[in-house]
């Protein structure tokens, strides 16, 4: 009996795809951002603390050198002096604009002789507005002071009536320790890029290679290659990842042996409780029993009893492996304890009921057909506890089902059940099956169905029972593909004879 496998395949489906890399990054990947983000954080605090620390300091330096600039004016404007106002001007015009032109973009000189102010005029900055600033930059302790929305840094020499003032504006100084910063962080992007080069060739080579090798080597022993061994390592770490795998591997290669040896007991087992022949007075039989897996939970059985009838079922344990096969043995069990006891086949599955049900756990649950016939009488009385319903060919190829007449047994303690009584002509063939013969599905999930079923037996009917079943067989198989068999199949085909009237077999 078929369980639901729809579930189990899409949390099967959903851990393979969160084991691809749209779920995951790569270690790889993830080292790299983690390095590179550390790094790009250390870079971003130290250029930070590096332009800062630049800028006080090209801020010392170029207030030192307008201090040695007003010295160097100074002497110069007391040579020239004797040569009147315009000889100073020009040669301060002359030297502010070379300066600015080379070195320093804000420049300015203010020069005070007496009561004579003169400013350079060659970049036409000259202003009462800007003096002023810079009489109060060169007082403050700092050497600094605003001018609108800027700021100031000038020195002074004076001496007697003549006084020296240069300066410059703060922000030139600030571009160009910002352009001198930026040239440093394209070299270090330059140097970081290399860098990332490497340690991602290095995480390549000493983690995400081996890594990858240990992950295919845990799928390989996934999918059940258990001989599988994984090689050393150069460092220490995924060298201990190793011998762990190795020793998972050789942990789980010993338990898939003691495993497969007691799937193999269990299957002998299990083929001991089937008949161990396959004839009846009156009829030819011929099964066919086919398990999803090692074991089954579906099984057949048949006995001759002391007056010549005989009683055959077919059994359908919900679900399939081990614990079905294991509920298929008590199915077995309690079915011989009834056919002790009773002989009216209502009898039988009701007393089986009671057993089954007081013994498997709640929710299992067996469809069962069982059949009573005397060959001296032609008559068949058949019990179907919700089991699939028995095919009756005629020879004139008419079928007819059978159908439930009752609960499946293990549901209900207190199920009642009816029996259905037919007279069995030479030539009636009955099959009789378990749902995983109309249940088998194809690549698209489609069912085999009884149609199918109801064409192969028209089309085989000419042929002995066993050929009929395996051609039966050969269009399941056809049909189910490079599909898995998901549930048991079990079929049992009985060709009924002459009516016996001297209870010899025939």
């Amino acid at each position: 009996m078929q369980k639901s496998s729809e579930s189990e395949s899409a949390t099967k489906q959903a851990s393979r795809d969160c084991a691809t890399p749209l779920c995951h990054r790569s270690i790889g990947t993830q080292l790299l951002f983690a390095v590179n983000t550390v790094c790009v954080v250390l870079a971003g605090v130290l250029l930070t603390v590096d332009y800062r620390h630049e800028v006080s300091r090209r801020v010392e330096q170029k207030r030192v050198a307008l201090t040695e600039e007003a010295v160097a004016l100074h002497a110069a404007v007391r040579g020239i002096q004797h040569h009147g106002l315009d000889a100073i001007q020009q040669y301060v015009d002359g030297v502010c604009e070379r300066m600015e032109t080379a070195h320093s973009p804000g420049h300015h000189i203010v020069v005070r002789f007496g009561d004579y102010v003169l400013q350079a005029t060659s970049h036409h900055r000259s202003s009462d507005a800007l003096f002023e600033s810079m009489q109060s930059a060169a007082a403050a302790p700092d050497g600094r002071s605003s001018f609108g929305n800027r700021e100031v840094l000038a020195a002074v020499i004076s001496d007697r009536n003549l006084e020296i003032f240069v300066s410059e504006f703060v922000d030139a100084v600030r571009d160009q320790a910002r352009r001198d910063a930026l040239l440093r962080l394209g070299g270090m992007v330059v140097l970081g890029t290399v860098a990332a080069l490497i340690v991602n060739l290095v995480l390549m080579r000493l983690v995400v290679r081996p890594v990858r090798r240990l992950a295919a080597i845990v799928d390989r022993v996934g999918e059940g290659e258990l001989n599988t061994q994984a090689g050393e390592f150069r460092n220490r770490e995924l060298s201990a990842l190793s011998t762990a795998i190795n020793r998972m591997q050789g942990s789980l290669a010993q338990n898939e042996r003691r495993r497969r040896l007691s799937l193999e007991k269990a299957r002998a087992i299990q083929r001991q409780l089937l008949p161990d022949r396959q004839t009846l007075p009156g009829c030819d039989v011929a099964a066919v029993y086919q398990p999803a897996e090692d074991v089954a939970g579906d099984f057949y059985d048949f006995h001759v009893l002391e007056d010549g009838s005989w009683l055959i079922c077919v059994a359908d344990v919900t679900g399939h492996g081990i614990p079905a096969a294991m509920s298929a043995a008590l199915l077995k069990a309690f079915l011989l304890d009834a056919t002790e006891r009773f002989r009216d086949p209502v009898q039988i599955v009701d007393r089986v009921n009671l057993r089954f049900e007081a013994t498997t756990l709640p929710g299992d649950f067996a469809t069962l057909l069982l059949l009573l016939y005397s060959p001296e009488s032609g008559l068949a009385t058949i019990v179907n506890a919700g089991h699939e319903p028995a095919l009756l060919q005629r020879p004139d190829g008419r079928i007819e089902e059978i159908g439930s007449t009752g609960l499946p047994v293990g549901v209900l303690a207190d199920s009642e059940w009816s029996a259905q009584t037919l007279t069995m002509s030479p030539g009636d063939r009955l099959l009789i099956s378990t749902d995983g013969v109309t249940e088998t599905a194809d690549g698209d999930r489609s069912l085999f169905g009884r149609s199918r079923l109801y064409d192969t037996l028209a089309a085989t009917q000419q042929k002995e029972p066993q050929a009929v079943l395996t051609s039966v067989q050969q269009q399941l198989d056809g049909f189910r593909g490079t599909g898995p068999q998901l549930d048991d199949i079990t079929m049992v085909l009985l060709q009924f004879q002459a009516v016996i009237t001297d209870r010899q077999p025939c």
